[in-house]
C-alpha cells in the first residue's frame, strides 16, 4: 500500500499500554506507518486503570504476555483473571471511541515443568481463544497476533532474558520490528479504505499453463506439484471474494477457450465468480479501464 492510500486520513493518536516496555515497538511503528501515528506511552501495567479511565485516543493498544494471566497460578484463576479482563474491555468499548487491540500471546515452554508443559499448553491455547472470540465478537476489537509474529522470528531469536529482566523488554529487535509490523497491519486494515477489487490475468496466474497454447490438458490447478501452487492461490481467492472484494478477470485469450477450461477443469474458482470479464485481444491496460468504468 502507497503512500498515495493514506490521502484524507489525520494522523492517529495511539495510546499503548503494556506489561513491558513500549517505546522500542512504538518508535519502529512510527518509522514504518504512512498514518503519522502520535503516541501516549502508558506506564507498564497500566490495563485495568486504563480501562477504567477511559481514553480519548484514536486507538488503545493493550499488550499482554502469556505471564500477564499466568501469574494468577492455579487454571481456575487464570480463566477467571482472563475472563474478567475481556468483560472490561467489552465494557470499555461501549462507552469509549477508540478501537482497542489486544493480542495473542506466546506459549513459552521454560515456564512450566514436566507434565506441566501440556497444561500450559491448554492454558495458552485458551487465552487465545477468549481473546480471539472478542474481537470476533465486537467490532471495536481487534486481535493483533503478537504470538504469531514471535513464532516467524523463532522463540530462541525473539526472546531475551537478560532484557527482560534488565530493561522489562523481553524481546530482542528482530521480535521488535515483526510485532511492530503485526500491530501496523491491524491498525490500516482498520482506518484505511478497502480495496474494492482485485483483478488477475489467467494464464500462469490462476492455473499454470497458456490455455491456448497448451490446451486443456496441458493446464496445471490439480492436487500435484506446480498445480496446487494454483489451486492453493484460487482457494485464498475465493475467501476473499467471500469477505466482500470483487473479483475481475483480463486475459489475452480467446473467450471460448477459457469458458471451456472453466467448464472442463474443477476449480476452486469458477466463471461466475468474477464480477467482471474482460477475455479478448484488446491490451490488457485498456481492459482493466474498461472494468474500472463498469464497477
Amino acid at each position: 500500500m502507497t503512500r498515495n492510500d493514506t490521502a484524507g486520513i489525520k494522523a492517529l493518536t495511539i495510546e499503548f499500554v503494556s506489561d513491558s516496555i513500549t517505546q522500542p515497538i512504538a518508535r519502529v511503528m512510527k518509522k514504518i506507518s504512512s498514518l503519522n501515528p502520535e503516541f501516549l506511552l502508558a506506564d507498564i501495567n497500566q490495563h485495568i486503570q486504563k480501562l477504567h479511565s477511559g481514553s480519548s485516543a484514536d486507538v488503545l493498544i493493550l499488550q499482554t504476555r502469556a505471564d500477564y494471566f499466568l501469574r494468577e497460578g492455579d487454571d481456575e484463576s487464570v480463566n477467571r483473571a482472563v475472563d474478567n479482563y475481556i468483560e472490561l474491555i467489552e465494557k470499555f468499548v461501549a462507552t469509549n471511541r477508540p478501537l482497542v487491540i489486544v493480542n495473542t500471546v506466546e506459549y513459552n515452554q521454560s515456564h512450566f515443568v514436566g507434565h506441566d508443559n501440556l497444561r500450559g499448553m491448554l492454558l495458552v491455547s485458551d487465552i487465545n481463544r477468549k481473546l480471539i472470540e472478542s474481537g470476533i465478537r465486537s467490532r471495536k476489537i481487534a486481535v493483533a497476533d503478537v504470538a504469531g509474529a514471535v513464532y516467524r522470528v523463532g522463540l530462541t531469536a525473539a526472546n531475551s532474558i537478560q532484557n527482560d529482566l534488565v530493561m522489562q523488554m523481553p524481546y530482542k529487535q528482530a521480535a521488535i520490528d515483526e510485532i511492530a509490523r503485526e500491530y501496523d497491519r491491524v491498525i490500516r486494515q482498520h482506518f484505511l479504505p478497502r480495496k474494492k477489487m482485485v483483478i488477475l490475468d489467467a494464464d500462469n496466474t490462476l492455473w499454470g499453463g497458456i490455455v491456448g497454447e497448451d490446451g486443456i490438458t496441458g493446464i496445471q490447478v490439480d492436487h500435484n506439484f506446480p498445480g496446487i501452487v494454483y489451486r492453493k492461490f484460487q482457494q485464498q481467492l475465493s475467501s476473499l471474494r467471500a469477505s466482500g472484494v470483487l473479483l475481475g478477470l483480463v486475459s489475452k485469450n480467446n473467450e471460448s477457450d477459457v469458458l471451456e477450461l472453466f467448464a472442463s477443469i474443477d476449480m476452486p474458482l469458477k466463471w461466475d465468480d468474477f464480477a467482471a470479464r474482460r477475455v479478448n485481444w484488446s491490451p490488457k491496460s485498456t481492459n482493466i479501464e474498461s472494468i474500472a468504468e463498469e464497477i
